[in-house]
């Protein structure tokens, strides 16, 4: 099931990565103005801070989509990923929705094992 809004029809999940992206932006920029503004930095300093930025997690994201994605599952089955619990989501369309189902699916088997007629 898909949760949209009622007038448009456009999937919730979509909105949301606009406005969290939207939010990321609006907030880096709000550090880069305090920095200016307490003056720790000068204008130039802030914008080759915010080119390093752009750059390193422009390749960051490529590394990771092009050459870590693809063997994922295989470096999450690894013992020390297991041990760090790092686990493959790529295969679960909402994670978060699917963590909150098990973990209140289990809180309420616990809670019928543990709770004792009187």
């Amino acid at each position: 099931a898909v949760v949209s809004t009622q007038s448009t029809g456009i999937p919730l999940a979509k909105i949301w990565k606009h406005v969290l992206a939207a939010s990321t932006v609006l907030i880096s920029l709000t550090v880069c103005y305090s920095r200016y503004y307490l003056r720790y930095h000068t204008q130039s300093q802030i914008c080759v801070g915010l080119l390093v930025g752009l750059l390193i997690g422009g390749l960051w994201f490529i590394i990771l989509e092009k050459f870590v994605g693809p063997y994922f599952p295989i470096i999450a089955s690894m013992p020390i990923c297991e041990m760090l619990l790092i686990k493959d989501y790529s295969l679960i369309p909402n994670a978060l929705w699917c963590e909150y189902h098990c973990i209140k699916t289990e809180m309420r088997s616990r809670a019928k094992k543990y709770i004792r007629p009187e």
